[in-house]
């Protein structure tokens, strides 16, 4: 009995022992909180029964710092936009430019491998040879060889043509309505030059120069090529020669 009470003593020893040690952490706690509440500085503003401090002013721009950024990004950008308008420009020519090309390169390629004659010409209704060359134009197999599509002729390519408020495609005597490709891929009696113009003042007329225009050269030979206008080659001096 006397060895039961002792193992009762001791174990209430512990207990108290525990909850002492406990309590003074906690009692320590407190004191360190109420000790940081009481040494905040008189300008930081209250919450419920505490007061808590104001978070550290973190980095920005002032308004001057802001307008002079402004002023920069618009002379940046009134640099820049002349020349972007230029290359949007430019794009549209050589697009043009290539799109015709490459058409007379088909017709050239077609009467090789048909060995027959093939006609482009300038064509406003994809059906027969009518309108100007920006207004589109038609690929046929000229069997009749008379440079119009007749009954039973296969059209093999049909051009939607460009924009006529801005592009005129004017081509000089033997190529002003039709090009002609004979089977061995000769354009004999369809050798010429054609301009394309881009009306860049939109005054209703193209300009001739090498930022608004190119030169498009057929040789007898059936050789294509494309210039600027200031090429030795170039014989035409306006965009409708």
């Amino acid at each position: 009995m006397g060895i039961f009470n002792k193992a009762i003593s001791n174990n209430l020893k512990e207990q108290y022992a525990f909850w002492c040690k406990n309590i003074t952490a906690y009692r320590e706690a407190l004191l360190w909180l109420r000790s940081s509440v009481l040494t905040m500085h008189d300008d930081e503003k209250p919450l419920g029964h505490f007061r808590v401090r104001h978070m550290e002013r973190t980095g920005g721009f002032t308004i001057l710092e802001l307008l002079f950024v402004v002023a920069i990004t618009a002379i940046l950008v009134a640099m820049g936009v002349p020349s972007f308008v230029e290359i949007v420009k430019r794009n549209r020519i050589d697009s043009e430019v290539n799109s015709f090309v490459t058409t007379l390169n088909t017709a050239r390629s077609e009467a090789v491998v048909r060995n027959t004659r093939t006609t482009m010409c300038r064509s406003s209704n994809g059906t027969s040879c009518t309108g100007d060359w920006e207004d589109g134009w038609i690929v046929f197999v000229d069997s009749a060889n008379v440079g119009t599509v007749d009954g039973g002729e296969e059209i093999l390519v049909v051009g939607d043509g460009m924009d006529r408020n801005r592009f005129t495609l004017r081509g000089n005597t033997n190529v002003s309505q039709r090009i002609s490709f004979g089977a061995e891929g000769y354009s004999a009696g369809s050798n010429g030059q054609l301009a394309l113009c881009y009306d860049d003042d939109n005054d209703g007329n193209g300009d001739f120069d090498d930022d608004n225009a190119k030169v498009i050269i057929i040789s007898n030979s059936g050789r294509i090529r494309t210039l600027d206008t200031t090429d030795a080659d170039v014989t035409i001096s306006s965009c409708t020669p």
